[in-house]
C-alpha cells in the first residue's frame, strides 16, 4: 500500500546515535588491534642511525650539529671525520653529501634524547602515539572520499598494514609518520577549500603542507 500524508512510509535506516557509537567502537578496536600487533617494534633497541642521534646528543660524537639538523649525515665538515674513524670506507667520494631536510623530526629526536636518555621505550611509545594520529587523520580523509562503510574498511587495512612496523622501530624513520599525518590534514584542508572556499582553509593546507615537508 503506498503511503500516504497520514502513513509514512516505513524506514530500516539504523538511528544516527547508534551508527556513530558503532563507528566510534570499530575504530578503537582497530587503535587497539593495531597497537597491539606493534608492539614488538615498539621494544625494538636502537637501529642504525639511532646510534649516530644518541651520540650526536650526548656528545659522544662530536659532529656540530644542532637540534634542527641531527638528519644531516655527511657534511663538509664532518666527512673527513667519519672516513678517519671508519663510518665512512675509505674510498668515499671527496665531496660526498647526505643531508635530508627534516628540520622537525630531527627537534623532537634531540629533545627526546635529552629527556630520554637510554629509555627506548618511552621513544617508541612516542612513535605509537604518531601512528595512531596517522590513522585517525587518514582516516578523517578516507571519511571525506567514501562511503561511511568503505571508509572504515580502508582505515582498517591502513592501520594493519605492516609498513608502520619500520617506522615505529626505527626512531630515525618517525619522520614518515609524522610527514603522514600533517599532510593527510593537509589533503583535508585542501578539500574543504575546493569545496567551500574559504580562505581560511587554504591557508591551514598551506601551513600543514609545509609542516608535512619538514
Amino acid at each position: 500500500m503506498p503511503p500516504t500524508d497520514r502513513q509514512p512510509a516505513e524506514t530500516h535506516e539504523t538511528p544516527v546515535p547508534r551508527r556513530r557509537s558503532r563507528r566510534a567502537w570499530a575504530l578503537a578496536l582497530t587503535l587497539a588491534v593495531g597497537a597491539l600487533a606493534l608492539l614488538p617494534a615498539v621494544r625494538a633497541p636502537y637501529i642504525l642511525d639511532d646510534y649516530l642521534h644518541a651520540a650526536i646528543v650526548d656528545g659522544r660524537f662530536r659532529a656540530g650539529r644542532g637540534p634542527l639538523d641531527l638528519y644531516d649525515f655527511v657534511t663538509d665538515g664532518n666527512r673527513a671525520a667519519m672516513v678517519e674513524q671508519g663510518l665512512l670506507p675509505w674510498w668515499s667520494h671527496p665531496r660526498l653529501t647526505i643531508r635530508f631536510h627534516r628540520p622537525l623530526a630531527s627537534l623532537l629526536r634531540f629533545a627526546e634524547e635529552r629527556l630520554l636518555t637510554g629509555r627506548t621505550l618511552a621513544m617508541h611509545l612516542h612513535s605509537l602515539l604518531w601512528w595512531a594520529a596517522a590513522v585517525l587523520a587518514v582516516r578523517a580523509l578516507f571519511r571525506r572520499l567514501l562511503s561511511p562503510r568503505v571508509a572504515a574498511l580502508a582505515t582498517a587495512m591502513f592501520a594493519l598494514g605492516q609498513w608502520h612496523v619500520a617506522p615505529v622501530a626505527w626512531l630515525a624513520n618517525r619522520e614518515v609518520l609524522m610527514s603522514l599525518v600533517f599532510g593527510a590534514l593537509a589533503l583535508g584542508a585542501l578539500l574543504r577549500w575546493r569545496d567551500e572556499g574559504r580562505v581560511r582553509d587554504a591557508l591551514l593546507s598551506t601551513g600543514l603542507f609545509a609542516a608535512a615537508a619538514a
